[in-house]
């Protein structure tokens, strides 16, 4: 994914990637990057993949709205670490 995003913005556009089941999370080095990339998308295999700026997979009610959910945010971490690591540890902090 990494290799794709920087076809579009050049290596220095994108600092890491992580994969979250089926959803990529991009992370760049600007908003100015961002934009770039919601703008002109990704080539996957010669195919032109669009990227979305919400993520997908929110729970919407039959009326339309967000069903809210619980968002943990963790700053400071490396992006090389597992997603089971840092759920192992917050559950033995719990």
């Amino acid at each position: 994914m990494c290799i794709a995003a920087s076809k579009t913005l050049g290596r220095e556009g994108v600092v890491g990637a992580q994969q979250i089941g089926a959803l990529w999370r991009l992370y760049l080095s600007s908003q100015e990057k961002r934009i770039e990339l919601l703008t002109k998308g990704i080539i996957l295999e010669g195919m032109l993949i669009n990227i979305s700026s919400q993520n997908l997979f929110l729970v919407i009610g039959g009326d339309g709205e967000e069903i809210p959910s619980t968002k943990l945010t963790l700053s400071d971490l490396p992006l090389s670490v597992a997603n089971d690591t840092v759920e192992t540890a917050l559950v033995k902090k719990a």
